[in-house]
This record gives C-alpha cells, structure tokens and sequence, in this order.
C-alpha cells in the first residue's frame, strides 16, 4: 500500500483509541513523526526533518515493527501456553498486550504547558492537511495535533522523561490518553547507521530570497541529496525554539556530520518544498500560517489512562 507521512513532526495525528487498536496506533505514531514512508503517500508530508529523513528510516522502521510484533506474539504465545490455552495468536491483539505492558502513564507529569502555537499546512501540491504544533520556550518537549472526523488528537514527544504521550478527545469531549515508551529511540539508532553515506551527497546552502511568512522575515536554504531538491525558507527570530526543541530530538536520529551540515540553518523552518528529481510532480509542502505566544496547557488529571 502506498502512504504517506504527515508530520509529525508531526508526527504525528495520532489516534488514542480502544486497546485493540493500538498496534495501528502505533504504526501511525511512527508514520506521522518522522518520516514520509513509502515515498507516496496516503496522508501527506510534513516538515523538512521528515523529508530529509524519510527515505533512510523506512525499512528500518518497517523492520522494528515487525521485530516487536513477532516479539509481542512469542510473549503472548507463552503465556497463552502457561495458563492452557492453545488457541492461535491473533497478532494485533498481542501488540495490544504487549504496548499495555509498557505503559508509562506514571511518567507523564501533571501538566504539560507549552508557550508556542504554530498553525501549518502540509500537502502534496494538491491538497493539504492542517496541524497544530506546539512548542516550549525552554523544555525539551513538543506536540503535533490534529483533527479527525470531529476528534482532537494530539501526540507528545517528551525528550526528558522519553515517552510519547498520546492524547485524545472525541467529539462528545470524552479524553483519553495513553503513554509508551519513546519509540523513536529506535529510529535514532538505525537512522545513524545509514546518515554518514547519506551525508556524503547531501549539501545545504544559503539561497538569495527572502520572505514574509506568518509575520516573520524569513532566508531561503536550498539543500538536496540523491533523490530530492529542498526550498527551505527559516526565521532566524524563532532559532531557540528549534535549538531547544529539534535541536536535541534531531541528534538522537543524525550523525555528527549531519548536525554539522545543518547547523548552516539559522533558525526556524517555516515553509519548505520538497521535488523528486525524478518525478518533478512528486512535490510534498510544508507551511506555517500563523504564529502565537501563548499558554496552552495539557492537564494529564483531564484524561483517562489505562490502569496500571
């Protein structure tokens, strides 16, 4: 099947849904923050770090995967084995088992609360996706929402306590959440073992345009590498945010030659454009529309968790 990815960053439009579900879930949350899987996409592209990442994590995240079902149904099989049944493994329902054992609610703090809203748009050229991402001014944490047929689902990256904390409220305004272990732990470790070939042919340079976008002055960068071209336009009025936030989540997933390379980006990434050199109508868009500094708080007492 072809997909795509939408960001999550953001990564994100992720579902807290019934416990029967959650191997889906999961496989979204990966999809949706990180990467642009299987290069066409059912859903939509979302910011530059899944763009320059997305080709070189998809077979290793498809192999993670299949690594923790296969997991999830040998420790399902076993204890299926101990207590006399030997009915077949449904394998969803083991991943289900096995995620709700690895639940991490005890290490969500009582409150998240994030300074900055960022409204964006992704797509493909012809249509486009709407997200929110939220940020803070000095916390090594960031969340991705959007909506879905009424329900509000946002995903938390929480770098600190290394978790990611899914967060859902349906249209009758029923809030649920669930919180795992941080899976793109993972990601990271295999992502490094492919960015140093992929850095020998990636290159980044400061372009001659400059930009308004969403009230901020923005400078062009222009990069590419084997297989994609990248228009990125950067407010340098925002570059804390992305050193607090990006910054530390990206040196989990990149060589040091790649942080090297992309410390030549000043700032924030607001709009980027990214072309397939080998299909030019292959084009996948990202774009801030509004900006606001504001409080937005995330009470984890307004939510219901899994027992645990």
């Amino acid at each position: 099947m072809r997909k795509i990815s939408v960001y999550v960053w953001m990564i994100l439009t992720l579902i807290c849904l019934a416990p029967s579900v959650q191997g889906q879930i999961l496989n979204r949350v990966l999809d949706k923050t990180m990467n642009k899987v299987n290069n066409a996409l059912e859903e939509k592209a979302s910011d530059l770090i899944a763009d320059l990442l997305a080709r070189q994590l998809e077979k290793q995240i498809d192999h993670y995967w299949e690594e923790l079902t296969r997991e999830a149904v040998r420790q399902d099989s076993i204890d299926r084995a101990q207590q006399g049944d030997t009915s077949s493994v449904d394998p969803s329902e083991a991943v289900s088992r096995y995620l709700a054992n690895m639940n991490r609610a005890s290490d969500v703090p009582e409150e998240y609360v994030f300074n900055w809203k960022f409204d964006c748009l992704m797509g493909t050229g012809k249509e486009e996706d709407e997200s929110v991402f939220y940020y803070s001014d000095d916390q090594p944490f960031f969340g991705i929402e959007q909506e879905d047929k009424g329900d509000v689902n946002l995903i938390v990256i929480d770098l600190g306590k290394n978790i990611m904390v899914m967060f859902k409220e349906d249209k009758k305004g029923e809030k649920t959440a669930q919180a795992l272990p941080n899976m793109m732990n993972y990601a990271g470790k295999v992502a490094e073992q492919t960015m140093d070939s992929v850095m020998a042919n990636y290159h980044i340079r400061k372009g001659n345009k400059q930009k308004n976008i969403a009230g901020y002055s923005c400078q062009q960068y222009i990069a590419e590498d084997d297989e994609h071209d990248y228009d990125i336009y950067v407010t340098p009025e925002l570059k804390n945010i992305w050193k607090e936030t990006y910054g530390s989540f990206m040196q989990r997933f990149t060589s040091l030659d790649y942080q090297n390379e992309f410390n030549k980006v000043e700032g924030m990434v607001m709009e980027s454009t990214t072309t397939a050199k080998k299909n030019k109508k292959d084009v996948n868009t990202f774009r801030v529309t509004k900006v606001n500094h504001q409080d937005t708080k995330i009470q984890k007492s307004d939510y219901s968790f899994p027992a645990q």
